[in-house]
């Protein structure tokens, strides 16, 4: 799911101020309100030299890229182009009341896109792009693990779309969602629904 707000995250922690490269959080690892600890790396383990070998993962607690969410100025624009050029038309839409405000695009495989209308954003190049998503299979796992090794993950939540979820950042202060998916999750339920927002 998407974040209502894009200076905060689901955690409701202000992350404006990790935009610096070399300092995220200006020196104030408190400031985005997450600890900014170890990353997961592609090999599956940590990239913390102080993890003992022993401790690294073998095998990684994610099983691909889920979604990832980007913002459009024009939902209608956004989708004549994803239908038309791509040949992919929205799975479902997201609505706050009759409103809509977003859709989920299937491209196959478990890989989704997800857009979000964000009319008040600058649109600079570094913020188009709101999270990124990684399914698993066993998110009370996933959390126990970044919870063992310093990092500060939401509590477990069922989204409106019934998919599990939790939320984390990287110490560049990029916004990770976590999913795992239930038998009532709306990415795999018939084409043409409407998800209820309740943020």
């Amino acid at each position: 799911m998407a974040v209502p707000d894009e200076t905060r995250n689901e955690i409701g922690a202000d992350v404006a101020g990790c935009t610096d490269d070399d300092d995220p959080c200006h020196g104030v690892p408190s400031r985005c309100g997450l600890k900014h600890g170890p990353v997961l790396t592609c090999q599956g383990g940590l990239s913390s030299p102080s993890i003992p070998e022993e401790d690294i993962l073998s095998t990684p607690l994610v099983k691909q890229v889920a979604h990832t969410c980007i913002f459009a100025r024009d939902l209608d624009a956004v989708e004549a182009f994803y239908r038309d050029v791509l040949g992919v038309s929205p799975k479902f839409d997201f609505k706050r009341g009759e409103d809509r405000i977003g859709f989920y695009l299937d491209f196959g495989n478990r890989t989704f896109v997800e857009v979000f209308k964000k009319g008040e954003s600058r649109f600079e190049d570094t913020n188009q792009i709101n999270h990124i998503c990684f399914e698993t299979d066993d998110i009370d796992g996933f959390m126990a693990n970044a919870k063992a090794r310093g990092v500060s993950v939401t509590d477990k939540k069922l989204g409106v779309d019934h998919t599990w979820q939790c939320w984390l950042a990287d110490p560049s202060g990029v916004k990770i969602e976590i999913f795992q998916y239930t038998p009532e999750s709306m990415q795999f339920g018939p084409d043409g629904g409407v998800c209820q927002v309740d943020w």
